[in-house]
C-alpha cells in the first residue's frame, strides 16, 4: 500500500535551537491512525538527517543549529499494525526555514495572556448568569409563599 504524501507542513521557530513541524495527513481512506511519518531535515550545509515516527501523529520537534536556514520533508506510510505491507510515499513538498521567527516566545506569551483573558470572560459571564437565575429563582420562590399565604390569610 502505497499513501499519497502529507500536505501542508508549516515550520516554526523560537529564538532557540528548535524548530516544530506540523503536517497534514495525506488525503486518502486510510485512517490518521493507520500512518507512521518520516520527517528529514537539513541544514543549509549539511546532509538529509531522517527522524521515524512510528506514533500516528502529525507533529515533531527537530533540535537544529540556532539562527540556520534548514529545510524539511515528510513523507508517509501505512504502520504495520493495519497492512502486512506498505511502501513509503513519495516526499512531501520541502518547507525551508530561513531564521527563527524574531520574538517567537513572546508570541507565544501574547496567545496565552489573550487565551486567558477570554477564558477569564467567559467564566465572570458565566458567573454572573449563574447568580442572576439563583437571584430570579429566589424572587420567584418568595413571589409563591406570598401568595400561598395570602390564600390561607384570606
Amino acid at each position: 500500500v502505497k499513501v499519497a504524501a502529507p500536505d501542508q507542513i508549516n515550520l516554526t521557530s523560537s529564538t532557540t535551537d528548535t524548530i516544530y513541524v506540523h503536517w497534514e495527513p495525506p488525503a486518502s481512506k486510510i485512517k490518521p491512525h493507520c500512518l507512521e511519518y518520516e520527517v528529514q531535515f537539513r541544514g543549509k550545509s549539511s546532509d538529509w538527517q531522517s527522524k521515524v515516527i512510528p506514533e500516528p501523529v502529525t507533529s515533531t520537534t527537530l533540535n537544529v543549529i540556532a539562527k540556520e536556514m534548514y529545510c524539511v520533508r515528510v513523507r508517509a506510510a501505512v504502520n504495520m499494525f493495519c497492512a502486512d505491507e506498505s511502501i513509503w510515499s513519495d516526499w512531501g513538498s520541502i518547507q525551508c526555514l530561513t531564521e527563527p521567527s524574531q520574538g517567537g516566545e513572546d508570541v507565544i506569551k501574547r496567545n496565552f495572556f489573550a487565551e486567558l483573558i477570554v477564558l477569564m470572560a467567559l467564566v465572570l459571564f458565566t458567573l454572573a448568569l449563574c447568580v442572576g437565575t439563583l437571584f430570579s429563582w429566589i424572587r420567584w420562590k418568595r413571589l409563591v409563599a406570598k401568595k400561598k399565604l395570602n390564600v390561607l390569610l384570606s
